[in-house]
């Protein structure tokens, strides 16, 4: 799915890959109520005031679904699957079947985008960490401990942007990382609490992971403009980058020429937005994203497309 990225040149409001003003549409999937309960995306009643949140932030259109159970298909037809590994206040999901583990990790290594929502292993008194497990283990993530104070950004990043600061209410933190992870926000003590695994971090084209603690900040008593602007920024950093058989070509266009000015201001905004489309030369050490992608990227145009 093409995104059209907005650059501001010189005062005015350069529109790359289209003429026009409509964003396109990000399909969000998730478990419906009957598995994910009040976390359910889609009609989860725990999860209302951040669906209207979402709303009002101007993103997507947002176009929601949901399912019972995971398959190849029914991920195939969305864009950013959003799971919690809790149902309420009280109870975990049933944990991912084996099946719908490999599902899940391929189609985020095909591309698509993955927000988990987990919670400390305790939760509510029942063991939530067979669930957590599931969600997170593929992706070489683990979650333990047991929480309480203010998540605070510690890497400039999309998911953070506009985000001074979250509530973990009753959280986990992150104890286990894999090597291409990028830690996005720790709580007073240190411990990560919010944490990404870029695009094309898992192979060339893979889609991104973004993990967050805690459950409870996003219950609608508790949910608000800064939880809502995160997982909003979410959402729009896990959707799928553009598709094209040219690297050089940022903005997606078909019309002749194929490379263009306007592709250079795309891949300056997304270099600008941390998006792993700009990791050119596929480097892994921190910091990705270096004047070497410039380099790669120009390199690219120049060789232009077939």
């Amino acid at each position: 799915m093409q995104r059209l990225p907005l650059v501001l040149v010189t005062g005015s409001l350069l529109l790359i890959g289209g003429t026009s003003s409509a964003l396109a549409d990000i399909r969000v999937g998730g478990f419906n109520v009957s598995r994910g309960g009040g976390m359910s995306i889609q009609s989860g009643d725990y999860l209302s005031g951040l669906r209207t949140g979402l709303a009002g932030l101007g993103i997507g259109p947002l176009v929601y679904s949901s399912t019972d159970s995971l398959s190849s298909t029914y991920l195939g037809s969305v864009d950013v699957f959003v799971v919690s590994s809790v149902r309420d206040t009280s109870t975990p999901i049933q944990a991912l079947s084996e099946y719908e583990m490999l599902v899940l990790l391929d189609f985020v290594q095909h591309g698509g985008g993955l927000i988990v929502i987990a919670d400390n292993t305790d939760f509510g008194g029942h063991s939530v960490a067979s669930a957590n497990g599931s969600l997170l283990d593929s992706f070489g993530l683990g979650i333990t401990g047991h929480l309480f104070g203010v998540g605070t950004p510690t890497l400039v990043h999309p998911v953070t942007s506009g985000v001074a600061s979250f509530q973990i209410l009753d959280g986990g933190f992150f104890d286990i990382l894999p090597a291409s992870c990028q830690v996005l926000a720790r709580i007073g003590t240190g411990d990560p609490v919010l944490v990404t695994i870029p695009h094309n971090a898992m192979g060339s084209g893979s889609g991104a992971v973004v993990a967050v603690s805690d459950a409870s900040f996003v219950f609608n008593e508790s949910v608000n403009a800064e939880a809502i602007r995160l997982i909003g920024n979410a959402i729009t950093y896990a959707a799928p980058l553009p598709s094209s058989t040219c690297y050089a070509n940022c903005d997606g266009s078909t019309a002749s020429p194929v490379l263009t000015a306007n592709d250079f201001f795309c891949f300056l905004y997304k270099f600008s937005q941390g998006d792993g489309y700009t990791n050119c030369d596929g480097s892994t050490v921190a910091p990705v994203l270096t004047a070497n992608d410039f380099q790669c990227f120009l390199n690219a145009f120049a060789q232009g497309c077939p």
